[in-house]
């Protein structure tokens, strides 16, 4: 069966948190969709005399492309709300953002359940608000990944890192 796409969110690491999800992890916010693409450059590696393109694998590209809600009361420091303002601080400060891509499941207890965990680490390339008219405004970040995502949490100096608090 395949994955329910409502059930997996965006994460941030926020040192500004006392207690979050996995530590020190807050939601992105109210998110609407996120997107992830992982690719490899090619390389052409033919000659005149070959009668077909060839190709080597070259560097691996990775992005995450997230779609929130836009609310601009959202509070520093409070794991369901900090995550955008992380990536601001972080995009203003030119620091890394350190991120989980999970499945959550409400426990039945105000909490959720996080499974198929991924991490990783990136720059914040892009923060883009729209305002329509008589619709909920929202806002889009773009991430560039630093390398493949994984299983295991990224073990980044947390001094490089921002919190939502700056």
């Amino acid at each position: 069966m395949a994955l329910n796409g409502s059930e997996v969110f965006v994460f941030v690491y926020d040192k500004s948190l006392t207690s979050g999800y996995e530590g020190k992890y807050a939601f992105v916010g109210e998110e609407k969709s996120n997107s992830v693409e992982q690719s490899n450059n090619l390389v052409e590696a033919h000659s005149k005399k070959d009668g077909h393109v060839k190709f080597l694998y070259g560097k691996q590209d990775g992005k995450l492309s997230v779609e929130a809600l836009y609310d601009p009361s959202h509070q520093a420091g409070n794991a369901d709300e900090s995550g955008l303002l992380v990536l601001k601080n972080s995009k203003k400060a030119k620091k890394p953002v350190e991120l989980m891509i999970a499945r959550a499941v409400p426990d039945g207890a105000g909490g959720y359940t996080l499974s198929e965990k991924e991490y990783g680490v990136g720059y914040v390339e892009s923060i883009s608000h729209e305002y329509p008219d008589e619709e909920n405004s929202t806002v889009s970040v773009e991430i560039q990944l630093t390398d493949v995502l994984s299983d295991t949490p990224r073990t980044v100096d947390e001094s490089q890192l921002v919190g939502s608090l700056g």
